[in-house]
C-alpha cells in the first residue's frame, strides 16, 4: 500500500508485534521481521538518526536534503533544504529540538526540528563533512571531515572551539562518549582515535591492521568501541587499554554502519552487500541476518527502546526491522 508521501507500509507496529509473538521465536520468515519501508529520497540514503523520543527519524541523502519521518506512522513529516551538495551525516540534539547535518558542501547546518527553519551554518572545514555528533549536554557538536580533522563547535554561537589533528586519512565516523568527556573518531588511516573534549589532546590510538575504519559505535557504559570497516569484520575494542577484544565475522563486504543496543548486549551492523546483521556482543555469535535492501547499507541505528533497528541504503529506502524477537 502506498500513500501520497511515498511510504510503503508492511503491517502496522501493533499488529505486526502480536503476530510475531504468537508465532514464537523460531520459524519466522524474513518478511515477518521487516516492519516498515520508508521511501521519499530521490537519491541514496547516506545517514540516519533516531530522535531521543523514539518517535521520529531523521535521514540525510544524496539528493541534498534532510528528511524528518514519523517512525510509527511511516509518514514523511518535513524536508529540510539548504545544502548545495550531498548530505553525508545527520544527528538530533539530546533535547530533540534541533537537527544537525553535515555535507559534501563542506558545511554543517543547525535546523529547528519542529519548523524546519535553518538556524545556523558552520563553516571551517576544508573538505566534505563526513560525520557529526552532539555532546550529551547538547552544547557542542563535533565533526569529522575528509580534510582529516575533527572540530568542536559551540551550537549556540556557531563558534569553532578547537581542531583535533592527527589522522592521516579521511575521518569517516565520529562520536562522543556517553559521559561527554571524549571524542572517538575512525578513519581511512585504519585507526580509531580517542580525544579529550576539554583540551583536544589525543589520548590513545587504536590501530586496525585489516584496513580502513568506516563506522564506530560506543557501548552505553562507555567502556568499549565497536568498529566496522574495509575488512568486513565487526570488531570490539577496549577503550581504556586499546586492546582488541573480539572479532564478529560473517559479513562478506565492507561494513558501513554499526550500532549498539541500549542494554549493551547486541550490535547491529550494515554492509556493502545489502544485509543487516544482529550479533550477541558478549559471545560474538551472529543471531540473525536481515535481507531486503537492493543496494549497500550505508548506516544503521537502534531505537531507544531497543526493539527495532533502522537501516538506510543507497537503494533510496529506509527500513525498520524487529530485533527483539530474534534476540529473545
Amino acid at each position: 500500500m502506498r500513500d501520497l508521501r511515498g511510504f510503503r507500509a508492511t503491517p502496522a507496529f501493533a499488529i505486526f508485534t502480536l503476530c510475531v509473538f504468537v508465532g514464537g521465536s523460531t520459524g519466522y520468515g524474513q518478511s515477518d521481521l521487516e516492519i516498515h519501508t520508508f521511501e521519499g529520497h530521490s537519491g541514496g540514503v547516506t545517514d540516519i538518526a533516531v530522535a531521543p523520543d523514539g518517535r521520529h527519524l531523521v535521514s540525510g541523502g544524496r539528493d541534498h536534503t534532510v528528511k524528518l519521518w514519523d517512525l510509527e506512522a511511516g509518514a514523511l513529516i518535513r524536508v529540510f533544504e539548504g545544502h548545495v551538495d550531498q548530505v553525508y551525516t545527520v544527528a538530533v540534539t539530546p533535547d530533540g529540538r534541533h537537527v544537525v547535518s553535515g555535507s559534501r558542501d563542506n558545511t554543517i547546518r543547525l535546523w529547528d526540528l519542529k519548523s524546519g527553519a535553518l538556524i545556523r551554518t558552520f563553516e571551517g572545514h576544508a573538505n566534505h563533512v563526513n560525520e557529526v555528533a552532539v555532546t550529551p549536554d547538547g552544547r557542542y557538536v563535533v565533526s569529522g571531515s575528509r580534510d582529516k580533522t575533527a572540530k568542536l563547535w559551540d551550537l549556540e554561537t556557531g563558534a569553532l572551539i578547537r581542531t583535533m589533528e592527527g589522522h592521516t586519512g579521511f575521518i569517516h565516523d565520529i562520536l562522543v562518549t556517553p559521559d561527554g568527556r571524549h571524542v572517538v573518531s575512525g578513519g581511512l588511516d585504519a585507526t580509531i582515535r580517542l580525544w579529550d573534549v576539554r583540551t583536544g589532546a589525543l589520548i590513545r590510538t587504536l590501530e586496525d591492521p585489516s584496513g580502513a575504519i568506516f563506522a564506530i559505535a560506543v557501548t552505553p557504559d562507555g567502556r568499549y568501541v565497536v568498529s566496522g570497516g574495509r575488512s568486513g569484520t565487526v570488531k570490539l575494542w577496549d577503550i581504556e587499554s586499546g586492546a582488541l577484544i573480539r572479532n564478529l565475522e560473517g559479513h562478506t563486504g565492507h561494513v558501513y554502519g554499526v550500532a549498539v543496543t541500549p542494554d549493551g548486549r547486541h550490535v547491529v551492523s550494515g554492509e556493502h552487500y545489502e544485509t543487516v546483521k544482529l550479533w550477541d556482543l558478549e559471545t560474538g555469535a551472529l543471531i540473525h541476518t536481515y535481507e531486503g535492501h537492493a543496494s549497500r547499507v550505508t548506516d544503521v541505528a537502534v531505537t531507544p527502546d531497543g526493539r527495532h533497528a533502522v537501516s538506510g541504503s543507497h537503494d533510496h529506502t529506509i527500513r525498520i526491522w524487529d530485533i527483539e524477537t530474534p534476540a529473545r
